[in-house]
């Protein structure tokens, strides 16, 4: 196999781009493949399209269960590079959510409602948009230190927490405003 270099192509850009400069052009190149080797190495996958070609550097399924799997696997790993790359400041904040049913069973029409929830196992996710792939019907936040993008925790106890977002009718997420009433805040 013969090793290609970058410069070899300096020459076939400038001619289908001429108001191009040489150092333009180069930084352009090497960015591209800098890109494309970096989405290989963290695992992700990669879609190469023109008018005379498709590429698809990754993993194809006949079976969908799996392909469903190995999507959402994908999609976590793109959230978490993006908050890498964002470099963005850790607010201290946690996400977990539950369905309808579990809801209901800790929040019902009449259920006294809790200043502190007690679980014997629950998922925690440091992006809310981790949470929602999960397709919980209620997110909620809550305070913690850094542990990761992911945790599975058990006999866990959460003692302030708020409600932020619930699906509605349609099944879409949407945003709970500020007066929730289960937001609880007691100094114990």
């Amino acid at each position: 196999m013969d090793i290609v270099y970058a410069e070899k192509y300096y020459k076939q850009v400038k001619e289908r781009f001429p108001m191009l400069s040489e150092k333009q052009i180069d930084k352009i190149i090497k960015y591209g493949l800098r890109s494309f080797f970096a989405h290989n190495k963290f695992g992700g996958d990669v879609l190469l399209k023109s008018n005379y070609y498709t590429g698809y550097i990754g993993r194809l399924f006949v079976n969908m269960k799996w392909f469903a799997f190995y999507y959402i696997n994908k999609m976590k790993l793109k959230l978490r590079i993006k908050y890498k790359r964002s470099k963005s400041v850790f607010n201290g904040k946690y996400y977990f959510g539950f369905k309808e049913e579990e809801y209901n069973e800790l929040f019902g029409k009449n259920r006294k409602k809790h200043r502190v929830l007690y679980f014997d196992s629950i998922k925690i996710f440091k992006i809310y948009e981790e949470c929602e792939l999960y397709k919980p019907d209620y997110i909620f936040e809550f305070d913690h230190e850094d542990e990761g993008f992911y945790k599975r925790k058990r006999k866990f106890k959460i003692s302030r927490y708020n409600l932020v977002s619930k699906r509605d009718k349609n099944g879409i997420l949407q945003p709970v405003g500020k007066e929730v009433k289960y937001k609880w805040n007691s100094k114990r």
